[in-house]
């Protein structure tokens, strides 16, 4: 199974989490009457855009289009059937220049669970500035103050093997760590251009088998496709095994099926595009 398609089976348990932190976020909104369009920033195997989003978004929308950095999550997405006004792009919201197609073009962005892999933040909210019309605005959800995946890098770039491919994240620190997350986090989206219209934290907890939460961290994996192929099963290994540590999880095949609760401190926010 593709890691995309694994990412599709198994991101369930998030569902109604993310159902919920979204029915508020976009019960915020006081939506026009005229028709309007949304990109979703990492929109992964589609799961969150088509179950979730586009059902709680006005009838009247012209446009979503899904973006995501990965090609075979693009391709997943574009095997499922949807609405013709839902269309897919491969594209890198950190990217250098973004394609003037898409500059002032979308009146709301939408993102869930992806800004906090933006190595720049300031850069990925830079862009999202610029997709943005005028006094548009975005919806997002992010986890703060850690990042497991990116706390696994840390503990594999100490492995000589592993360190060629993960030694940019040996330093690695998470975003918005400060007793006051959310005036952080103000600060930085004013940077940006933004100003912060609400925004809070989220705690509830997620529960689900041992092997989803390992399963979902291996599919949004941004290593494994530069890894040899005759190393690669050795990676997983490794990989697997830390990503459990990190977690507080045990990645022993007796402890797979056993079901557990996650916390994933997460921050919300709505925010307007200032003119």
């Amino acid at each position: 199974m593709s890691k995309a398609l694994n990412h599709f089976k198994n991101v369930t348990f998030q569902l109604p989490n993310v159902e919920k932190m979204y029915s508020q976020l976009l019960g915020g909104i006081d939506w026009p009457k005229n028709p309007f369009t949304v990109m979703d920033v990492g929109c992964g195997s589609g799961r969150v855009l088509l179950q979730i989003l586009e059902p709680l978004l006005p009838p009247h929308y012209e446009e979503i289009v899904g973006i995501d950095i990965s090609e075979e999550m693009i391709s997943v997405c574009k095997t499922l059937k949807t609405d013709p006004r839902i269309s897919f792009v491969s594209m890198d919201i950190e990217q250098e220049v973004i394609p003037k197609k898409f500059h002032n073009r979308f009146n709301y962005i939408s993102s869930c669970f992806v800004l906090h892999y933006a190595k720049d933040l300031g850069k990925a909210l830079f862009n999202c500035n610029q997709l943005l019309k005028v006094n548009g605005e975005m919806v997002l959800i992010f986890l703060y103050g850690s990042n497991p995946l990116f706390e696994a890098y840390k503990q594999m770039s100490t492995i000589a093997e592993w360190k060629p491919y993960t030694k940019q994240f040996e330093n690695y620190v998470p975003e918005f760590i400060s007793k006051d997350p959310l005036q952080e986090l103000k600060m930085k989206f004013n940077e940006s251009g933004f100003e912060v219209l609400w925004s809070g934290l989220n705690h509830d907890p997620y529960e689900s088998e041992v092997e989803n939460f390992l399963a979902l961290f291996n599919a949004m994996d941004l290593i494994y496709h530069r890894i040899p192929e005759d190393k690669k099963r050795k990676y997983e290994e490794d990989f697997s095994r830390i990503m459990a540590d990190v977690l507080g999880l045990s990645a022993e095949k007796q402890d797979l099926n056993k079901n557990v609760m996650k916390y994933f401190p997460t921050i919300m926010v709505h925010a307007k595009k200032r003119s």
